[in-house]
């Protein structure tokens, strides 16, 4: 369930650049563009699509996992007009050899509105787990189902034009509401996240090369999450989630229509 973000100096310098050629001075290149975050944002406008993800886990379980995904739907939530990123998901699993068969489907939703420096401010998420014919691996709930309410709601700023190697930091409260087979507990959400962009490069995955940018999400607890967002159609490419140094989660895609 666990397994449940300033480039006007550069433009001014090219314009000198430009002016200096156009007059017949200094025909020194202008310098490289600068890869900002901001040219990995998702789409602000509804979409809907497809993608399937190789998927894996530190407990061995591997598998393929369909995501039924829709972007930026117009909803209320909390009394609020807001958006939602809306995503149904159906993994079936391969291995060990104990899991092979087993059908898990996800329901995950984020509530958001964009801001126009390109960030997002989140206030709440919604998270649902069960098993196909109610059978679940040992020692694993039932169905799982879990609520995050933001309080204040939270700031992300991965791509409001962030440059290499710039991190934002931000606290993280809010209340959080899980309900394992029928039984509901509630947890006080008081943490912080540090979120840094570390520019773009190709990462490999069963898809191809996707041009991506890299984010390293780091949390209060230590764990930490490294995504590759793919440039174009602000996919997550390749998705790896570490705690105390040993990868918990990973996922890569495969395959995935629509979305751009």
């Amino acid at each position: 369930m666990n397994h449940s973000i300033r480039f006007g100096k550069f433009a001014l310098l090219a314009l000198s650049t430009a002016t200096l050629v156009a007059c017949g001075g200094d025909d020194t290149p202008a310098p490289a563009p600068v890869p900002l975050s901001s040219e990995c944002t998702p789409t602000t406008a509804q979409a809907s699509g497809t993608n399937i993800y190789q998927v894996s886990d530190g407990r061995g379980w591997q598998g393929q996992r369909t995501d039924q995904q829709v972007w930026n739907e117009s909803v209320e939530y909390q009394g609020r007009k807001v958006l939602r990123d809306r995503v149904y998901q159906r993994t079936t699993y391969t291995a060990p050899e104990s899991m092979a068969g087993l059908i898990a489907y996800q329901m995950r939703e984020t509530y958001f509105t964009w801001n126009s420096d390109g960030s997002r401010t989140l206030y709440g998420t919604a998270y649902s787990e069960n098993w196909e014919e109610n059978v679940a691996p040992p020692d694993n709930p039932l169905d799982v189902s879990q609520t995050v309410t933001f309080d204040p709601p939270l700031v992300d700023s991965r791509f409001a034009s962030l440059q290499p190697d710039q991190s934002v930091s931000r606290a993280v409260t809010g209340t959080v509401l899980t309900t394992e087979d029928g039984v509901t507990t509630t947890q006080i959400l008081n943490g912080s996240q540090q979120v840094t962009y570390l520019g773009q490069e190709t990462v490999g995955v069963p898809a191809g090369l996707p041009l991506s940018c890299k984010f390293v999400d780091t949390w209060g607890s230590g764990d930490k999450t490294t995504s590759w967002v793919e440039k174009g159609t602000g996919l997550p490419a390749h998705v790896v989630d570490e705690s105390a140094n040993a990868v918990v989660f990973s996922q890569s895609l495969v395959s995935t229509t629509g979305m751009k």
